[in-house]
C-alpha cells in the first residue's frame, strides 16, 4: 500500500488535541525540573564516598580562595600527585568545589544540590539544541508543524534527566567534573547555534543579492559560546572534541545540500540563472563569490574552536614541564599490576561500548566499579563481533547521513518509510529526521572517543564516561520514534485505523512510560549511594573477585572503626592482586592501630617497592 498525501496531514490532525498542553516551553521546563528533583530526591543526604575523600574532604586547596590566585602554591600543600596534576588540568571544577566548602563546609547536602542543578541544566539545553537544530537552514524549506520538534525536544531532555545510568556523574560528587564540563560542552554547541541561526543569509526585499547580519546580540551568543568551550577545557578532558562537533554540526545543518536545494524548488520556483541584459552572467558571478565568502566566514567561526583544543596539552606540558611527557604512557599503562598496551586497551574498548549501549537501552546490573576483563586479541570473538555491531551502527549513522542528502524514491514498495515519491511532503518528514539521527549517532562516538580509544586509561570502564556521549543516542532514538511511528500501519496488509489516527498519542503515551520507569529506577539506584556499606556490598555482589572493591569495603569499615573487619577486606584484596599497593598501605596502617608494628613495616616495604612499577 503506498502512503497517500493525507499521511502527513494526519499528523497535523493529532498533534492540535496536544498543543494545548504539550507544545508550552514553559510547561516542557517545570516538567524536566520536577522530573529530575524527583528522581534525584534522595540524595541529598548521600555521603561523601572514595574519590571524595582526597578530592574534597583531604584537599586543603578548596579551603580558601588564595590558592585559585596563586596556583603555584598548591606545590607545599597539595601531597597527593594526582590531586595536584588534576588541580591545573581541571581548574573550573576545582572552583566549584571551593565555592561549596566557603558556603557551607563539609555539609554533604550543599554539594549534591549543585550536582544536581547542573544535571537539569543540562536536561534544559539538550532541550534548547533540539529545538535550536529545527530552527537551522537544513529545516527551513518544509512545513515545521509536520515534525512534532517540540515533543522531540521535551522527550530527549526528559529521558536524559530520568535515565539511571547518569546516577554516577550526579549522585557521585566528585564526578561533577564530568557533569560540569557537558554543562559548558552544550552551552557551547547551543550558543554557536543560536550564533549562526541569527547569523544567516538574509535576502534583500526584490532583488536576489543577500547579505550578512552581524547584531550585538549575535556577537554576544559567539563570544558566550567561545568563552564556554574554554571553561569546558578546563574542566575536564572530555571537552576536547567540542571543536569537532561544532564543525559537524555545521556541516550537517548550515550547509547547502542536495536535498535542501531540491525542497527548496519545490516551494519557490528557482530564479532563472539568464536573464536580458546579461544580468544572469552577473549573478553566476556573484553567487560562485559567495560561496567563497561563506567558506572564509565559516572558517572564521571555527578559528577559535579550534584553538581551543590546545589549552589540554598546554595544561598538560605545564604540568610536567616536558613534552614528551604527553606521550610518556601512551604505549602502556599498569592495571593493579597488570600490563595493558594501547592496542589491548583498545579491543577492550569495543566490548565497553557495547556494555555502554546495553546500559542505555536497559539499564541493569550497574556498578560503580566493574570487573572487566583485558582482551588482548582482535580475532577474540567478543571482541571481533563487538567490533562489527559498533560498526553497523556507525554504518547506520553514515547510511541516514547519505539518504537525508539523496532520499531514494521508495525504499518499500508497499508504503516504504519515504512514502509517496508524489508526495514531497511525506518525503521532508523522513529525510530530515534521518539527519537528526545520524547527528546523534556520530556525536556518540566522537564524543566517546577521548576515553574509548588507544589512549589507555588505568579503568577500563565507568558509567559516567557515558553521561555526555548519551545525549546523541537519546536524541537519535527519539527522533526515530516520533517520525517513524506514523507510517506502523504502511507495513501491514490490512493498515489499522486506529493506529493511524492515534499513533502520536500512542507515541507519547509509550515514552511518557518509559520516562517514568527510568525515573523510578533512578531513585532506586540513588538509593544504594545513601549509605557508603549498602554502596559496598552491592560492589562486592556485583564485582567479587576485584581487589579494589574488597580495599574500598576494608576502609570503609576502617574509617567506621571496625579494624578487624577492615583487616579481613585488605587480605582478601592482596589474596586477589597480591600486587595491590592501596591494600599493602591500608594494612600497614590498620596493622599499626592495632600496635602489629612489625607486620604492618613488612607490607610497608612491600608497598614501597611496588610503587615504581605502576
Amino acid at each position: 500500500m503506498i502512503i497517500k498525501q493525507s499521511k502527513p496531514c494526519l499528523i497535523i490532525k493529532n498533534l492540535k488535541p496536544l498543543s494545548k498542553s504539550l507544545h508550552k516551553p514553559f510547561f516542557h521546563f517545570l516538567l524536566i525540573v520536577i522530573v529530575g528533583a524527583l528522581a534525584y530526591s534522595n540524595t541529598f543526604n548521600a555521603p561523601f564516598v572514595f574519590d571524595d575523600e582526597r578530592y574534597i574532604i583531604s584537599n586543603p586547596a578548596i579551603t580558601t580562595p588564595r590558592f585559585f590566585i596563586n596556583i603555584l602554591k598548591l606545590e607545599t600543600i597539595i601531597m597527593n600527585e594526582q590531586v595536584k596534576h588534576f588541580f591545573h588540568t581541571r581548574f573550573i571544577t576545582f572552583f566549584t568545589f571551593m565555592l561549596n566548602y566557603q558556603l557551607h563546609g563539609l555539609d554533604v547536602t550543599g554539594y549534591h544540590v549543585v550536582n544536581l542543578a547542573i544535571h537539569i541544566i543540562n536536561a534544559l539545553l539538550v532541550y534548547w539544541l533540539v529545538v535550536l537544530t529545527f530552527k537551522t537552514p537544513f529545516f527551513n524549506f518544509h512545513p515545521s508543524s509536520l515534525i512534532p520538534h517540540l515533543l522531540i525536544a521535551l522527550f530527549s531532555a526528559l529521558l536524559f534527566v530520568s535515565h539511571p545510568i547518569q546516577t554516577q556523574a550526579v549522585t557521585y560528587i566528585t564526578q561533577r567534573f564530568t557533569s560540569l564540563a557537558t554543562l559548558f560542552y552544550l552551552l557551547s554547541l547551543v550558543m554557536y547555534v543560536k550564533f549562526r541561526t541569527q547569523n544567516t543569509e538574509h535576502k534583500v526585499q526584490n532583488t536576489d543579492k543577500r547579505q550578512k547580519i552581524f547584531s550585538l546580540s549575535s556577537v554576544f551568543w559567539y563570544l558566550t559560546s567561545v568563552l564556554s568551550a574554554v571553561l569546558a577545557m578546563k574542566t575536564k578532558e572530555i571537552a576536547f572534541t567540542l571543536p569537532i562537533i561544532i564543525v559537524l554540526y555545521e556541516i550537517f545543518f548550515f550547509s547547502k545540500s542536495q536535498n535542501s536545494e531540491t525542497s527548496s524548488s519545490m516551494q519557490n520556483p528557482p530564479i532563472p540563472p539568464l536573464t536580458k541584459g546579461g544580468k544572469g552572467g552577473f549573478s553566476c558571478i556573484t553567487r560562485h563569490a559567495g560561496l567563497s565568502d561563506r567558506q572564509a566566514s565559516r572558517f572564521l567561526y571555527f578559528l577559535f574552536f579550534l584553538l581551543t583544543m590546545l589549552i589540554i596539552p598546554l595544561s598538560l606540558i605545564g604540568v610536567n614541564d616536558r613534552i614528551d611527557k604527553l606521550t610518556e604512557d601512551l604505549n602502556e599503562i599498569t592495571k593493579s599490576g597488570t600490563s595493558m598496551s594501547r592496542w589491548d586497551y583498545l579491543f577492550t574498548q569495543f566490548r565497553v561500548i557495547v556494555t555502554y549501549v546495553r546500559l542505555l537501552f536497559f539499564p541493569v546490573n550497574q556498578n560503580l566499579d566493574y570487573d572487566y576483563p583485558i582482551y588482548n586479541s582482535f580475532l577474540n570473538p567478543n571482541v571481533f563481533l563487538s567490533f562489527l555491531f559498533l560498526l553497523s551502527i556507525f554504518g547506520l549513522g553514515v547510511y541516514l547521513f547519505y539518504y537525508s542528502k539523496n532520499p531514494p524514491s521508495s525504499p518499500f514498495y508497499k508504503g516504504g518509510i519515504k512514502g509517496d515519491q508524489a508526495s514531497p511532503n511525506s518525503l521532508t518528514i523522513t529525510h530530515h529526521a534521518l539527519r537528526i539521527m545520524a547527528f546523534g549517532i556520530f556525536f556518540f562516538f566522537i564524543t566517546l572517543s577521548v576515553e574509548s580509544s588507544i589512549i589507555p586509561i588505568e579503568d577500563i570502564i565507568f558509567e559516567h564516561r557515558l553521561y555526555l556521549p548519551s545525549i546523541g543516542l537519546i536524541i537519535a532514538f527519539v527522533s526515530a520514534v516520533f517520525c517513524f511511528s506514523p507510517y506502523l500501519s504502511s507495513f501491514n496488509l490490512q493498515p489499522s485505523s486506529f493506529l493511524s489516527r492515534h499513533a502520536l498519542r500512542i507515541t507519547v503515551l509509550l515514552l511518557t512510560t518509559s520516562v517514568i520507569v527510568l525515573a523510578i529506577a533512578t531513585y532506586q539506584r540513588n538509593s544504594v549511594w545513601q549509605d557508603v556499606f549498602r554502596l559496598c556490598e552491592d560492589m562486592v555482589k556485583k564485582s567479587p573477585k576485584k581487589a579494589r572493591t574488597h580495599n574500598n569495603v576494608g576502609l570503609a569499615y576502617y574509617l567506621k572503626g571496625e579494624t578487624d573487619k577492615a583487616i579481613e577486606h585488605f587480605q582478601i584484596a592482596l589474596s586477589l592482586n597480591p600486587y595491590y599497593v592501596p591494600a599493602h598501605n591500608n594494612l600497614y596502617i590498620a596493622y599499626t592501630a592495632k600496635g602489629w608494628i612489625k607486620e604492618g613495616l613488612q607490607h610497608f616495604y612491600i608497598a614501597q617497592s611496588l610503587k615504581p612499577h605502576r
